[in-house]
């Protein structure tokens, strides 16, 4: 790649396309931003999502943290975006970062982020349960896609990446509970498609709850559930997982052993360091205790306690999830109503 006396970028015309978009997977976000000017070929060609999936998974670039955050204002929400590069001083190093339009439109007290796969961030909306959409969106090029959610009632969605295709996709699971069936009807939603389409339904046991509370790894979506006819005397359900393969777009049933099944407190479910994690949070007297479980190997009977973190019961309001290096992160509330990680 060179430049002429202006300044401006060329490629010589000699070189095949298919060569010249080989090269340009290798280069930083910056430099990719600036070969969208070059001709609309190349403009259509780092904004498709095939090469955008395949460069961030190819190129090693230093890795940043997106952490959403609400401050309340005077009885109403203002979200906040703040990028924190995950490196020898974090937090301490945070770049502001420019927010779509459309995301920032999106009501704070009605909305989460549902989950990230491939430099992408899925946030979820819903209002009364009638209104409910997903939003995806590529902070680095500034893109942003509404996917309308039909018939939002008793059902869940994930969100992931497919590992064959780089096709990003929605999964919704409705459990409709009537006394005709107990069959989950399942859709999918592909980007490519931009439509849903329903695949073979799945019959589970009637006593499964599913919950919006979700983890994506190696192309497939894990849902935290519930079974309710394994309970304790003291109403314990049995924890499980519900998965959705993103290639097959198979469902499938994951029974935890015993040391997990039947804990009590807040479960969420996260990544750490290419491994599923679960994180259980939990109070023990003053203490506020925090265990994080992970999977290897063969799942899930390869699961261990990694460690424990004790601390005061007021030191932290929540767990974030983990740093490129596998340590735990936790936000806590300032005095002044700041948000500190």
């Amino acid at each position: 790649m060179s430049t002429n006396s202006n300044s401006e970028l060329r490629i010589p015309d000699y070189i095949p396309i298919e060569i010249q978009v080989e090269i340009i997977k290798h280069l930083p976000i910056k430099s990719l931003v600036r070969c969208t000017l070059l001709s609309k070929v190349f403009n259509a060609i780092i904004k498709s999502r095939s090469f955008i999936t395949r460069h961030s998974v190819r190129y090693n670039q230093m890795h940043h943290l997106l952490s959403r955050y609400l401050i309340d204002m005077n009885d109403e929400f203002q979200q906040n975006y703040v990028s924190i590069i995950d490196n020898d001083n974090f937090p301490q190093n945070k770049l502001p970062i420019t927010v779509h339009d459309t995301v920032n439109r999106i009501y704070p007290e009605v909305s989460f982020v549902l989950g990230s796969s491939h430099g992408l961030l899925c946030l979820f909306e819903s209002e009364n349960n009638i209104d409910t959409k997903c939003f995806i969106w590529n902070s680095f090029i500034q893109r942003c896609i509404i996917i309308p959610i039909p018939d939002p009632k008793h059902w869940v969605v994930g969100f992931g990446v497919c590992p064959d295709t780089c096709d990003i996709k929605l999964v919704k699971i409705t459990d409709r509970d009537s006394c005709n069936s107990v069959n989950w009807d399942i859709e999918v939603y592909t980007v490519s498609s931009g439509v849903w389409r329903t695949i073979p339904s799945y019959k589970p046991r009637k006593s499964i709850d599913l919950t919006l509370n979700s983890a994506v790894l190696n192309g497939i979506i894990y849902f935290l559930a519930k079974d309710d006819s394994g309970k304790t005397r003291s109403g314990h359900c049995r924890n499980m997982f519900v998965t959705f393969d993103l290639t097959s777009e198979k469902i499938g049933e994951v029974y935890l052993p015993d040391s997990l099944a039947f804990l009590s407190g807040f479960l969420n479910l996260s990544t750490r360091m290419e491994s599923l994690a679960e994180i259980h949070d939990y109070k023990e007297g003053e203490q506020r205790v925090c265990d994080v479980w992970i999977f290897k190997h063969v799942f899930p009977n390869s699961c261990e306690k990694l460690f424990t973190f004790k601390a005061p019961n007021d030191s932290y309001d929540k767990v974030l999830g983990f740093r490129k290096n596998g340590d735990l992160i936790l936000m806590r509330s300032t005095p002044s109503n700041e948000r500190q990680i």
